[in-house]
């Protein structure tokens, strides 16, 4: 059994053309890879990706994730994408801000495509540990990744881009395990 504390990190997020797994696509996925103890970035990667059912899209999901076709001209199919994210987290534990979310889609379409998640099975969430941390005085109401960034000062650029999401994830975790 290895150490989990030695594990790199994977920092991720996913844009999707919804809420529900089952029903919406991912449409975008970004990973930041750090190492441990001393959280330094090893390595960054994130892609767009295809849809395959763009009709079954809620409108405000698309709007948020600021989809548009000239924008994912050179996205990638789903299968490649899933691929190479599963290659590049391989050993590493997956954090994320409400991973839940990321996860639900991932696992699915890891699922889909047979892939044997390559990563730790144990899942790390940076809202869990915010809320753990960070006292009510504070007033956070509802420690979204945004109003997190903006309470440790982290610039709050290119919201809802996966890899900006996912860098802004990297940063947040870095002020929160400061924290005593």
């Amino acid at each position: 059994m290895h150490n989990l504390r030695q594990s790199s990190l994977a920092f991720i997020d996913i844009e999707a053309t919804g809420l529900d797994a089952c029903r919406h696509e991912i449409i975008a996925i970004g990973v930041v890879k750090a190492s441990q103890p001393d959280l330094t970035l090893i390595r960054e990667w994130g892609t767009k990706v295809i849809p395959e059912h763009i009709e079954n899209a809620d409108k405000e999901s698309l709007t948020v994730a600021q989809y548009d076709t000239a924008r994912w001209r050179d996205a990638m199919p789903l299968r490649d994408a899933i691929t190479q994210f599963n290659e590049f987290t391989s050993g590493c534990v997956l954090m994320g801000h409400n991973i839940s979310f990321d996860w639900a889609f991932l696992s699915a379409a890891l699922n889909r495509f047979s892939c044997t998640p390559l990563a730790d099975y144990h899942r790390l969430d940076t809202l869990s540990i915010a809320f753990a941390k960070i006292p009510e005085s504070a007033g956070l109401k509802r420690y979204r990744l945004h109003e997190l960034a903006e309470y440790f000062k982290i610039p709050v650029t290119n919201e809802h881009d996966a890899l900006a999401d996912a860098r802004r994830t990297y940063e947040v975790y870095k002020r929160l395990a400061a924290l005593p």
